[in-house]
């Protein structure tokens, strides 16, 4: 999930912020996400202190002007759910400015987005995993000097009771 301060008008979530879906390529270290301004496609390097280099900036951010129905791309672009824009093959012609550092150039790039389901799409993170993510995405980071972690699933009964 992308973490981000609310707009006017946009519901807030926690302490100012609110979030929308992130989508991670299965085998190239690239993610799509919102700053709440514009969506973006950035090389991730989970390693680095700065994980995110923005290679692409959508163009028109707002191509649906209304209340989104859902916080992923197809509901805050298209003003769609994600099930009704896979059922009905919906796809959008999505310009994108390429990104260098901090300054975004004039060079465009078109791009036909659509959305497309399978298992491992349609498998929901844990909520220590949504959590982590979160975590990240916000700048939290624990100072330690583990190289191995390991996360306890406080929502299995057991673990609930011995904790308590």
């Amino acid at each position: 999930i992308s973490v981000y301060s609310a707009a006017e008008g946009e519901e807030s979530l926690l302490m100012g912020h609110t979030y929308s879906i992130s989508y991670e390529h299965r085998t190239e270290p690239y993610s799509l996400w919102f700053d709440g301004e514009a969506w973006k496609i950035s090389e991730v390097e989970p390693k680095d202190s700065s994980p995110y280099t923005t290679k692409l900036q959508m163009k028109d951010p707002e191509l649906f002007g209304g209340t989104p129905p859902e916080q992923s791309f197809f509901g805050k672009v298209l003003g769609r759910r994600v099930e009704k824009a896979v059922a009905s093959g919906l796809s959008a012609d999505v310009e994108w400015h390429e990104v260098d550092g901090s300054q975004v150039s004039k060079k465009v790039y078109a791009a036909k987005m659509s959305p497309s389901s399978d298992p491992m799409c349609a498998s929901v993170p844990s909520r220590t995993t949504a959590y982590q993510k979160a975590a990240i995405n916000l700048g939290i980071k624990m100072q330690h000097k583990c190289h191995k972690f390991m996360f306890i699933k406080v929502e299995d009964p057991e673990v609930k009771a011995a904790l308590l």
